[in-house]
């Protein structure tokens, strides 16, 4: 099968819509899941399904990511930045809606909801609006990479 991915340039594509895939796949998964998260007291028990969701299932996302890098060389950047991207632009947002919450919703355990709400204090806006404003400009750069590096040609 990864013969068939090299050798011919259509197949190749369709393996750049794992990533996008993958991210939904994981936040939908995530996020239904979330509810039964929030409802965990504090304690050793949260701190492990934190643990859970955060760390191991950002690792799963991302061992792909490092499997391309080393068996697939000449195509490695274009797949780095197709996954990063699609982590970026898809998963909170699939997440939130999986979750029942507002797409753009920032939490508060995760690093990167952690990072939004110290921006969101900065800026004196809600987080929910940073994140927002994080995803449109988000979606231009990747549109500009897209265009600009011929990633899904």
């Amino acid at each position: 099968m990864a013969l068939c991915l090299v050798a011919s340039p259509a197949p190749l594509v369709l393996a750049y819509l794992y990533w996008p895939a993958a991210v939904v796949l994981m936040a939908a998964g995530q996020g239904l899941l979330l509810p039964a998260v929030r409802r965990t007291p504090p304690g050793a028990e949260a701190r492990r399904q934190s643990f859970a969701l955060h760390g191991l299932l950002t690792a799963v996302y991302f061992l792909p990511v490092v499997l391309v890098l080393c068996l697939a060389p000449h195509d490695s950047i274009r797949h780095g930045i197709i996954a990063v991207l699609a982590r970026l632009l898809l998963f909170d947002p699939v997440l939130n809606l999986a979750a029942s919450d507002r797409p753009f919703a920032v939490g508060q355990t995760a690093a990167s909801d952690r990072a939004l709400q110290w921006l969101a204090q900065r800026v004196g806006w809600p987080a929910d609006r940073v994140r927002a404003v994080v995803w449109v400009l988000s979606v231009g750069v990747a549109g500009y990479l897209v265009i600009k590096l011929k990633l899904l040609v």
